[in-house]
């Protein structure tokens, strides 16, 4: 076998003799496989993170790749959650290069991608595609508390209103309890609860429009007796499957 070896290509051509005969062929030398990195702390929803794709040597050609991601809910109900997507493409898929001579994987220049985790249990199924081999990887998301992003809370002279916004990756959301507090931080009168749970499994498994596990509660509290001079505080108890989550004492505007 006669050959040239080119360093710019994994190509290698050459002629086969045999007697009389002459045959022409050419070989690919074989390229790196590759895994996918996480990072090397557990992810969660409601988070950003950056991934990675790696050969195991530094690959001889430039190649095209892409990354896929697929999501699979903890619940046994069929849902989708449009926030678990690549931030960078707005979707489920983006696309890598492997560079001549470097073990990392080039994502428009960077040698890492930005994953959302979106905000709901389950597991996303990340699957990394190039010419000469593919990769996967899974990021289990587990079940957790109710994650509260914003609470605010304003007042009349006869009603108390609280707005929550957060997100709740097990969609089990629906309890909550309201505790009043006044200037100095004591108790002011008994905790009241509220039950949600109906409203909450309706907005997440019925609404036409798929926010993944973020929502929205507006409370209006009635104050039939007295005023609501002396309440300068609240704080929410929210319940899910996962757990309890409390907020700290909001002032009301």
């Amino acid at each position: 076998l006669a050959g040239i070896y080119g360093a710019a290509t994994t190509a290698i051509s050459g002629v086969v003799q045999i007697d009389s005969w002459s045959y022409a062929i050419t070989a690919h030398v074989a390229e790196p496989n590759m895994t996918i990195q996480l990072p090397s702390s557990l992810l969660s929803s409601g988070q950003q993170s950056k991934i990675s794709v790696a050969f195991d040597s530094p690959p001889l050609e430039a190649a095209s790749g892409t990354v896929t991601l697929t999501f699979t809910p903890s619940t046994t109900i069929a849902i989708e959650d449009p926030a678990i997507v690549f931030p960078s493409t707005g979707s489920t898929t983006v696309n890598f290069a492997s560079v001549p001579g470097q073990t990392s994987a080039s994502f428009s220049g960077q040698t890492s991608v930005v994953l959302q985790t979106g905000t709901t249990a389950g597991t996303i199924h990340l699957h990394a595609a190039w010419d000469y081999t593919t990769a996967d990887a899974d990021v289990n998301l587990e079940a957790a508390a109710v994650g509260v992003d914003s609470v605010i809370a304003t007042k009349t002279s006869r009603a108390l209103t609280v707005v929550i916004n957060g997100f709740d990756n097990t969609r089990t959301a629906g309890r909550m309890t309201f505790n009043f507090y006044d200037s100095q931080g004591e108790f002011v009168g008994q905790p009241v609860p509220a039950d949600f749970t109906e409203a909450f499994y309706n907005y997440f498994f019925g609404a036409a429009t798929n926010y993944g596990g973020m929502f929205q509660v507006t409370a209006s509290i009635p104050v039939l007796t007295g005023n609501t001079n002396q309440i300068s505080g609240v704080a929410v108890d929210l319940q899910n499957s996962a757990g309890n989550t409390e907020t700290k004492v909001i002032r009301f505007q």
